[in-house]
């Protein structure tokens, strides 16, 4: 009992450290360098095109069936794309580390291209690396980690990152984000990963995947759930930062309640959820976190109605924040079970990319439903978004509904916990 403990103690380490290297890239070009480029002048229409980088992260399932059947070294098939993919996230950062961001406009701009290429590439190995190392009970804890490690990098690119800029200048910023990307090299180096058996999708067509996923049997309902479930948390994360900013808090106030503590509480929240995956069972954790979604995000009404103080502000975010990391971490140990050992880059990808996408639409659209209709309003359609997510999860797991894998084959782990 004890060599399996630790080995997957060992494991839970290296993917924490690996999601934190993946989402560290993205959130240093979304948060410091828009900073960085604003403070310097640059025109806000000219910073859109930073924020499409982060379209990488949501078209990355069109590249994922090529890590699922190209293998690049002899040992690892997951391991070795990893071992490539976060070197070359380091030399980018290096790279950049040499130029000016204000003078250096179109070099910068193309080597954070392959910043969020190489990071959203990595995020796919990472998830897939993950399904082969977790079995079915472990995999609360292995989505735990992922969603706090990404959050706490998230955190380093973004907030600490740009306390970094501000003492120690650009250059040496990105040296230290090099360094640390280059940590969980020494992890991989030591990992033995489970054999894989790559897919050959060029026998029956690189599209093929893609359709044959979402028109399974029962397939339908996977579908529903994954465009619900992210809405009404994200349309409440998108106005938090805009109804502050309102209401008269300083940026430096927002940036540590946000991005820092909101960050920590939810880390904090990630670990809990992952023991409770496995102590209640798939089936609860969704039915009751999308119930807690729906009367959480109503503690947003406190701030809107003119409620500013730290108190009431802080047990609003602070709410959102867990809720938001509890989601997180019960979809995406959802998305493992629906995912096949022959292609688990490929099914993950398509389904974080979706998941990600109506976030990110959510998000950008709750700012414009709320200058017209108002910060109540949009809180209230939140909530009642959250209710219909709710009952997407009930009918997901409706007895006497048939609920089959990606293969065709009846789902064993969401069969096995839903009691």
């Amino acid at each position: 009992m004890k060599e399996p403990r630790r080995s997957l103690r060992w494991h839970l380490l290296l993917l924490f450290s690996l999601y934190i290297t993946q989402y560290l890239g993205i959130s240093f070009i979304l948060e410091t360098l828009v900073a960085v480029l604003r403070r310097g002048g640059m025109p806000l229409e000219r910073l859109g095109f930073v924020y499409l980088l982060g379209l990488f992260w949501g078209i990355k399932f069109l590249w994922a069936p090529v890590l699922d059947r190209y293998s690049l070294v002899k040992s690892g098939h997951f391991r070795g794309w990893l071992l490539i993919l976060q070197s070359l996230l380091a030399i980018s950062l290096l790279l950049t580390a040499g130029f000016d961001p204000q003078s250096g406009g179109p070099t910068v701009f193309f080597l954070c291209m392959f910043i969020c290429f190489f990071s959203s590439t990595g995020d796919i190995a990472a998830d897939a690396l993950a399904y082969r190392l977790l079995t079915e009970d472990e995999r609360g804890y292995g989505n735990a980690v992922k969603t706090g490690g990404g959050l706490l990098g998230y955190m380093l690119g973004g907030g600490v990152a740009l306390m970094l800029y501000a003492r120690l200048g650009w250059t040496l910023t990105l040296l230290i984000l090099a360094a640390v990307t280059l940590l969980s090299l020494v992890q991989l180096i030591f990992l033995r990963e489970p054999a894989h058996v790559p897919s050959r999708w060029e026998e029956t067509g690189y599209l093929k995947r893609f359709y044959s996923y979402w028109t399974a049997p029962g397939r339908n309902r996977w579908l529903v759930l994954l465009v619900l479930y992210p809405l009404a948390i994200s349309i409440a994360y998108g106005i938090i930062i805009p109804m502050l900013v309102d209401a008269g808090w300083s940026l430096a106030r927002i940036g540590f309640i946000v991005n820092i503590a909101g960050a920590l509480i939810g880390a904090s929240a990630a670990m809990g959820a992952g023991w409770l995956i496995r102590k209640v069972g798939r089936r609860s954790m969704l039915v009751g976190t999308a119930l807690a979604q729906g009367l959480g995000i109503l503690l947003l009404l406190l701030p809107a109605w003119g409620r500013h103080d730290i108190f009431s502000v802080c047990l609003a975010v602070g709410a959102l924040m867990f809720l938001h990391t509890l989601s997180a971490t019960v979809m995406s140990t959802v998305m493992m079970d629906q995912t096949d050992n022959t292609s688990p880059a490929t099914d993950l990808a398509m389904q974080h990319s979706l998941y990600q996408v109506v976030g990110f639409v959510a998000s950008a659209v709750s700012v414009t439903f709320a200058g017209k209709f108002g910060y109540a309003a949009t809180i209230c359609a939140a909530s009642g978004l959250a209710f219909l997510s709710l009952a997407a999860s009930v009918k997901l797991y409706a007895p006497g509904t048939r609920r089959v894998g990606v293969s065709g084959a009846f789902s064993p782990a969401i069969n096995k916990l839903e009691a």
